[in-house]
């Protein structure tokens, strides 16, 4: 993971406009220079599960300014002391790998601090090979391992676990349901747009 000169400059201008919010960067392809893989992301509960914002957009194409989003991925994340004295810390022990800086951006938004990604912050990460945007489609059973796992990227069980403190109410195993089905039609769907498989 790198950044280019001048982040760290930036970064310290962002904190001083928004005091006391967490301060997200867009996250770009190392792979695929100029490509977003995330610029935030937002909670839809009764669809997807959540959106990443930007993905697979140009960085041309990213607004000019810091704009809210419901919780940003950990790298490139500047978060003030105060929050961890009004929250706590990231929840290491049940999300020691993936999901745990969703949950964690969930409870800092739920406590009233504002959650903000600054475009014009970026970081270009070298992105693994559970995506097909650089590595060939998975296969069936390799996807459902990824489910499996407690600590993959789409780890049903820490999904389940930010479901169940954060979605909307009674209604979270509806709502996170509907999230499983969305992950197996997007199975489907990488395989047609990603062919490549082996």
């Amino acid at each position: 993971m790198t950044v280019p000169p001048g982040y760290f400059e930036r970064l310290a201008a962002t904190a001083g406009r928004f005091p006391g919010s967490v301060i997200g960067s867009a996250v770009v392809y190392a792979q695929r220079e100029g490509v977003v893989w995330s610029a935030g992301a937002r909670m839809e509960w009764f669809g997807r599960g959540f959106r990443v914002l930007h993905h697979g957009d140009s960085v041309e194409g990213l607004p000019g300014e810091p704009f809210p989003v419901d919780w940003l991925f950990g790298m490139g994340t500047y978060v003030p002391a105060g929050v961890f004295e009004r929250i706590g810390l990231p929840d290491a022990d049940r999300f020691p790998m993936a999901w745990g800086d969703a949950d964690f951006a969930l409870r800092a938004r739920g406590a009233g601090i504002q959650i903000l990604l600054d475009p014009r912050l970026r970081l270009s990460h070298e992105v693994g090979r559970y995506d097909a945007r650089v590595a060939p489609a998975p296969t069936f059973a390799e996807y459902v391992s990824w489910l499996k796992s407690p600590v993959h990227n789409i780890s049903l069980s820490a999904q389940r676990e930010v479901w169940r403190r954060h979605g909307p109410g009674g209604l979270w195993r509806v709502s996170f349901a509907l999230r499983f089905l969305f992950l197996l039609v997007n199975f489907v769907r990488i395989r047609f747009l990603f062919p490549s498989a082996r």
